[in-house]
This record gives C-alpha cells, sequence and structure tokens, in this order.
C-alpha cells in the first residue's frame, strides 16, 4: 500500500497564515536557530529553481515574503533526490504537500530544511535512515536535529519487520521526530479502530488536529477549540495494538502506546493560506499542517532532547472538551484531560518554555568506578539529595563508588524527579538508562 500524505483542502476563503497560527499558539518570537529540520516525502516535488539541490525562489519564498520575512532571514532549503527520484511537479497532490511542510517549518524559524523525495517503494526504515545519514554540503554534513514526517499508513496495513526495525531506529537516535496522525478518524481508513504508523512509536511526537475559531487572533475567551471531525474526514488517533503504553504515559489507563500526544488547529475549514505554482492556496489543513508547525516550534525553541516527557510534565495546554474523531465506527471523544482525539490538547508555546521542570529517568544501570553526565532534562539549577554512599555527584556528573542500589533526587522547592540507580560489578560491561 503507497504511504499516505495527510493533507486536505477545502474550497473556503480562510484567513490563517502560519505565522498568525504561531502567534495564536504564543510561539517565542521569530529568530534563526541552529536546528536542521529534515522533512520526507514520497512524491511530487517543488517549484522553484533549484542548482545543485538548493531551492530559490519558490513558492516557500514568496510565502514567508508574504509574511513579513525578509530574505536573510529566510530558512535554507535544500532538495534531496536519493535513488533516481526527480523533481516531479505532474504529482501535484505531493508537491502540494512538499510546498506545505517546507513552508510551514520556515514560517516558524530561520533554519536549514533537508527536504527528501523519496520513490514511493521506500520503507519507513529506508527512509528514516536517509535522513538520519544527512547530506553532505560543500563537505559539511549536515545532520537532521528534527524530522517532520507527514505521511503514514494504518499499523494493520504496515509491514511488521519495517514498524520494528523503524521504531528500533527511532530509539536508537533519540532525536525529535514530529508525525501526522493521519486525516481518517479513529478508523485511520479501515473498518476498525485504527492507529496510524509511524505516529504510533512511542519515540516520536503524535501530532493531531483541531478546529480553531480566533476572531481575535489571540487565544483569549472568544477563542472555540474543538476536534477536527467534518463527517469524512477528521484528526487520527487511538490505541496502538502493537507498541507498549511509554513511561511519559504511565497515567493514562491501559498497558499500549496512545496517541495523539498534542494537537493543534488542522481543519481545512480553519486552516491556512498558503503559495502553491506562485498563486494564494486557500483552506489548506489536515494532519500534515501541524506536523511541520510543531517540528518549527521545536527547532525555534532550541529543545534537543526528546521533547515528550517535557510536554506530559507540563501544564501550559488548552484542553480541548469537545468534539469527537470518530467517522465510521464509535470512538473517540473528547474529555477533560488526556483523550485519544486530542492528546493533552494544544499549547500556549511560550509558557511551555519557561515553566520549570526537573526530568530524570527512572532507572539507570552503572558499573562500580564509573563516572558519567547525569542524564537528566531541566531548565533550572537543582540541588541533589542522595539516599546513600554508593553514589557520588560532583556538578553535572555522577561516580558510582559501590556495588548495591541508589536513590537520587534533583530538586528545586516543591518541584522535583527521582532515578533510581544500580550499581554493578566492574565486570558488567554495559549499562541503559
Amino acid at each position: 500500500m503507497k504511504k499516505r500524505s495527510y493533507l486536505k483542502t477545502k474550497n473556503v476563503n480562510n484567513e490563517f497564515l502560519v505565522s498568525q497560527m504561531a502567534k495564536i499558539y504564543n510561539f517565542p518570537y521569530y529568530s534563526s536557530t541552529t536546528a536542521i529540520v529534515a522533512i520526507p516525502s514520497f512524491g511530487g516535488g517543488l517549484y522553484g529553481k533549484i542548482e545543485n539541490n538548493v531551492m530559490t525562489n519558490g513558492d516557500a519564498q514568496q510565502y514567508w515574503s508574504l509574511q513579513g520575512i525578509a530574505q536573510e532571514q529566510m530558512s535554507q532549503v535544500y532538495v534531496i533526490f536519493p535513488n533516481g527520484a526527480s523533481n516531479d511537479l505532474s504529482d501535484q497532490s505531493a508537491t502540494l504537500e512538499n510546498t506545505l511542510d517546507v513552508s510551514v517549518v520556515g514560517s516558524c524559524c530561520q533554519c536549514t530544511i533537508i527536504l527528501f523525495i523519496f520513490t514511493n517503494t521506500t520503507s519507513f526504515t529506508e527512509s528514516f535512515q536517509t535522513m538520519f545519514d544527512g547530506i553532505n554540503v560543500n563537505g559539511k554534513q549536515l545532520i537532521p536535529t528534527i524530522i517532520s514526517y507527514s505521511w503514514g499508513m494504518p499499523e494493520t496495513y504496515a509491514d511488521v519487520n519495517d514498524i520494528v526495525q523503524t521504531n528500533l531506529l527511532l530509539k536508537s537516535k533519540n532525536i525529535n521526530v514530529c508525525v501526522a496522525t493521519g486525516d481518517s478518524g479513529s478508523s485511520d481508513g479501515t473498518a476498525t479502530l485504527n492507529v496510524d504508523f509511524p505516529s504510533s512509536s512511542p519515540y516520536v511526537t503524535s501530532v493531531g488536529g483541531t478546529s480553531l475559531i480566533c476572531p481575535n487572533n489571540v487565544y483569549d475567551a472568544q477563542t472555540v477549540e474543538t476536534v477536527w471531525n467534518n463527517g469524512s474526514t477528521a484528526t487520527g488517533g487511538g490505541i496502538s495494538t502493537i507498541f507498549e503504553k511509554p513511561q511519559y504515559q504511565n497515567y493514562i489507563p491501559g498497558t499500549k502506546r496512545n496517541t495523539p500526544d498534542i494537537a493543534f488547529n488542522s481543519d481545512p475549514s480553519t486552516g491556512i493560506q498558503l503559495y502553491f505554482n506562485g498563486k494564494i492556496a486557500y483552506g489548506i489543513g489536515g494532519t500534515s499542517l501541524v506536523a511541520p508547525f510543531f517540528a518549527g516550534f521545536i527547532a525555534l525553541s532550541g529543545i534537543r532532547q526528546f521533547i515528550n516527557p517535557l510536554l506530559y510534565s507540563n501544564s501550559c495546554y488548552h484542553d480541548i472538551k469537545i468534539g469527537s474523531n470518530a467517522i465510521n465506527v464509535r470512538e473517540y471523544s473528547a474529555t477533560l484531560g488526556y483523550d485519544n482525539c486530542s492528546g493533552i490538547g494544544s499549547m500556549d508555546c511560550s509558557k511551555f518554555v519557561l515553566n520549570p521542570y526537573i526530568l530524570l529517568p527512572f532507572h539507570l544501570n552503572i558499573r562500580v568506578g564509573q563516572i558519567i553526565n547525569i542524564p537528566i532534562n531541566t531548565n533550572l539549577n537543582v540541588s541533589w539529595e542522595i539516599s546513600n554512599k554508593n553514589i557520588s555527584i560532583y556538578g553535572n556528573r555522577l561516580k558510582a563508588n559501590y556495588v548495591g542500589t541508589c536513590t537520587i533526587k534533583a530538586r528545586v522547592n516543591n518541584l522535583f524527579s527521582t532515578m533510581n540507580i544500580t550499581i554493578n560489578p566492574v565486570s558488567f560491561m554495559r549499562f541503559t538508562y
């Protein structure tokens, strides 16, 4: 089965630009970043001038200019054609998808964008591995720090070996990958409840869709945000049948991975304008819009660690309480707190960046005598509490002194995070966390 793009269009004269959406969700101020965002495509191309894999004078640049972004502030765009792929503008649907992905990321921040155009037969594993390998530009290897993935297929349709290998690859790389949940509701276009892959992987951020009414272009009392569902298309979301529930979702009932993690405006009726083939196109939406939108936020924020544990430990969300993603099967409905059609909600992004957080892994294996950097994610200067002398801490490093166990706690006032440590003999040569 061909991988599907999660882009939807509707003939409506809506007014949002990506910069306006970014303002509504309170993105930090537009600026340059060292982030490198990779985007996969399984067809089509881009309108514009492409020389030595650099794209200029295209729809993306026109769109950025429309939003007041000066030429010197625009993202650098590289277009790569692995294994004989080409800039196939005859595939208009995929070309619109490519245009959307590149345009949205560059509307959120100034960064390096790499669009990889694959053939339709490329496996998920192959596409991810090619992007992780990066590209060589004038002798410098550009390795992505973020991936935006707006394609996928139902878990039950995808090759099981490809799913397993892709998930292992994602786990090993530990970078932020933003993936669209799909546009076919809780069934993902099948006859039963289904989730989409790769958005169901526990090592990606699964991004779902809402409908947004925001008269003042500020998220205020007149803003109404509900689950995107127009009866024939709707945000994806549900419960994986393959992947176990990750630790960051421990408070959610059940034993399997839940999607989405987060949601933003995706309804084509409340979607965006976009330049396509030199003209403004209206009614652009789908979860293809919000995967690159959230990837753009991560790039802008400077966050480099896997963001999902931070998402579930924060309190900066607009809880979506109205709507359902049921189309041809009767699940799921929005509710107070987490649900399988809007996740933890949409985000006040600047509040997310500023809110304090401390995150340690639940468990760490280490051997006697080993000294390592403490694997902590925090934006605070923490103090440490140690349960015994099996571990010593010096600044941001810890040393294993004796065989046994130890609990360490990072604390700032009433905010804390705890990690359990097992200290093994010297002969125990591998450690994980």
